[in-house]
């Protein structure tokens, strides 16, 4: 429950940013249209706005394996504890952050 909050707040979070951000980039542009400007901040946000959404399964598809290691060569720290492995079910892993 603690990740699900965790992703949660970091959605918040990231919402108002990616909107500062999209606004600058449009503002930067400078585009000749009110619609040219609209369709400009549409895009960029839902571009900023998918990431956000879907990080937590982009770093488990993507990165999560490469970071725990491979059979014959897990991470372990100092030696002795190995990082938490990669489920096969990617719909059990994500349970606990999709409940929100």
């Amino acid at each position: 429950m603690v990740g699900a909050l965790l992703h949660f707040l970091t959605i918040l979070i990231m919402t108002k940013i990616n909107h500062r951000v999209a606004k600058l980039l449009c503002d930067l542009e400078r585009p000749r249209t009110s619609l040219a400007r609209e369709n400009n901040f549409t895009v960029k946000m839902f571009t900023f706005q998918f990431f956000t959404m879907f990080s937590s399964i982009i770093y488990i598809a993507f990165f999560l394996g490469r970071i725990n290691g491979h059979p014959s060569n897990y991470v372990r720290i100092a030696k002795q504890w190995r990082l938490e492995e990669v489920s096969t079910n990617l719909l059990v892993h994500n349970s606990e952050q999709y409940k929100l």
